[in-house]
């Protein structure tokens, strides 16, 4: 069974980042305050990063790797696969989530 680490940007701009196995699933969750306590009250969200991983082990120890990164380095992470170099890029979209527009986003300029 295949593990998606992904990371969200909420609409204070904090990063939260997390795994599962059912990506749909838990943006619905999260959008209906239902998923991490951190993310309650932190909504909308945008997902910023997404990552496959074939093990839940591989999955928890790539998110605790991304959560240990301070912003800059998560900011240059979520850049590069925005870009679309690590994953889909910004086609993964979800209909209760907003894709960014980079332009606007003052961490994601370059």
């Amino acid at each position: 069974m295949a593990w998606t680490v992904y990371m969200l940007e909420c609409a204070d701009t904090s990063l939260y980042t997390g795994i599962t196995v059912d990506l749909a699933r838990r943006l619905k969750e999260h959008s209906k305050g239902k998923g991490a306590k951190y993310t309650r009250h932190r909504g909308p969200f945008t997902v910023v990063f997404t990552e496959i991983q074939e093990t839940r082990g591989q999955a928890l120890k790539r998110e605790a790797v991304i959560k240990a990164m301070t912003r800059e380095g998560k900011i240059g992470l979520t850049r590069n696969w925005m870009k679309g170099s690590l994953g889909r890029g910004p086609s993964l979209f979800y209909s209760s989530f907003r894709i960014p527009n980079l332009s606007r986003l003052s961490h994601f300029r370059q």
